[in-house]
């Protein structure tokens, strides 16, 4: 039987592996064209997932959680009537809402943590699943479940522009800090504008042109379908997000 093929330094696995994480970031419909479902999921998941938990122990490090959430508490406060206010300050109110705070404040400095990689990986299935499901309604051939989640995986990498943002928040000691437009809005008084305008952030446009770009050069879709698949799901995921917080913003003004 012929020897097995040399293995393949590791220097050259991580080089090939960086070439790529740049070709999909800095020319994404030229680099699909050469994807594989043997480029694989996990180290693009897995430096998304680590880049995640840095910006989380940054932000442990350089943030007080338990004071942010107290301010957070006094601004809810503030918008409240004086009739509501009077009753959430009661003596037994108060002891369950600090109770609440504290194990609030506590799954978050854990979130912080765990929720990268736990939620990066939740993404991905759900991501690889409708890339599966268009290639079985668009596509030439039945898609390759492999190939899905491979796509899913490199398109994710443009959640590192948004975790740079957040990494330069954390730093700054600012949970609040975000790379886009929805910095610039109050989240308390205007938070249906601050859904919309952390839709049009650089790193969800970003992975919307990925997953273009992974449904025209791995999955064989036109430019043009790739394009409106991309798109229809960007709005449409947006639609849900902003119309989900304005059912919010109605069901909370009902109840005060």
């Amino acid at each position: 039987s012929p020897p097995p093929p040399p293995k393949e330094p590791d220097l050259a696995l991580f080089r090939r592996f960086s070439e790529r994480i740049w070709g999909v970031l800095l020319a994404p419909f030229q680099t699909f064209r050469h994807h594989d479902p043997a480029w694989g999921w996990g180290q693009a998941w897995g430096l998304v997932a680590v880049a995640g938990i840095l910006v989380g122990v940054i932000g442990l490090v350089q943030t007080d959680h338990d004071r942010f959430q107290e301010w957070q508490w006094q601004r809810v406060l503030a918008a409240m009537k004086p009739a509501q206010r009077k009753q959430v300050e009661s003596p037994q109110a108060a002891e369950m809402i600090a109770k609440s705070q504290r194990f609030q404040a506590f799954f978050t400095k854990i979130g912080s943590v765990l929720g990268p990689p736990l939620l990066g990986l939740i993404g991905l299935v759900i991501a690889a699943g409708f890339l599966f499901l268009v290639g079985q309604i668009l596509g030439k051939e039945p898609p390759d479940p492999m190939r899905c989640l491979s796509i899913a995986a490199f398109a994710s990498l443009a959640n590192l522009i948004d975790l740079a943002g957040a990494g330069v928040g954390a730093a700054l000691a600012s949970p609040l800090s975000r790379p886009d437009l929805s910095a610039l809005v109050d989240p308390f008084k205007q938070p249906i504008l601050l859904t919309a305008l952390s839709r049009i952030g650089p790193g969800v446009l970003l992975y919307y042109l990925l997953l273009a770009a992974g449904l025209e050069g791995s999955m064989g879709l036109s430019r043009k379908r790739a394009v409106a698949v991309a798109a229809v799901t960007f709005l449409g995921t947006s639609a849900v997000l902003i119309g989900f917080v304005g059912l919010s913003q109605l069901v909370s003004g009902a109840s005060s």
